[in-house]
């Protein structure tokens, strides 16, 4: 997917979205340095890009003055968009997944694919060995799963469904769920 850096007083009204996890270094590798916001924003960056049926989309990723933390420490950054799954096609940029593609299957602590070994349990041959195989071979589907059930959070918290806030910072059950994500994707989170 292609993008570009746009300024900002060339879009269109956005939308909150949440916040999105990735570390500063790695929003200036993707992006180059950020732009100075208007107060209380102290940095921005505006990224635009081709939704899948042509039209434009606009992810705006901020940091605010009033932040804990500083810049350079930030993990959770505000994002803004067009539409309620910006935040998701976002992901899809800068992050395609680079694991071996599933389905995987397991026998005697080695994890294949078709007939090739993509890995292997340290083999003392217990029982939990065989579990942990078992964990790691359905680690695609899970991922597949954990990407399917984002997107059906966001679209319920689209129409304005209560979903449950489970940790102290108010982070919702998605904000979390991306932040996992984010791990297999691009080792943040």
């Amino acid at each position: 997917m292609k993008w570009q850096k746009v300024s900002r007083n060339l879009i269109r009204e956005t939308r909150a979205l949440g916040f999105y996890p990735i570390t500063y270094n790695r929003l200036i590798e993707l992006f180059g340095e950020p732009d100075k916001g208007k107060t209380p924003i102290n940095a921005e960056w505006v990224i635009q890009f081709e939704r899948d049926n042509g039209e434009p989309d606009v992810v705006i990723v901020q940091y605010y003055e009033d932040e804990k933390k500083p810049i350079e420490e930030t993990r959770r950054w505000h994002v803004r968009g067009y539409f309620e799954d910006s935040v998701l096609r976002f992901d899809e940029l800068i992050k395609p997944s680079t694991f071996t593609p599933g389905p995987w299957g397991h026998s005697e602590g080695e994890i294949y694919r078709g007939n090739n070994p993509i890995a292997k349990v340290i083999p003392s041959f217990t029982r939990e060995d065989e579990a942990n195989a078992r964990l790691i071979a359905a680690a695609p589907e899970m991922y597949e799963m954990l990407r399917d059930l984002s997107k059906v959070l966001k679209d319920l918290e689209s129409i304005g469904a209560n979903l449950p806030y489970y940790f102290k910072d108010d982070m919702s059950m998605n904000d979390k769920l991306r932040e996992v994500l984010a791990k297999v994707d691009g080792g943040e989170g």
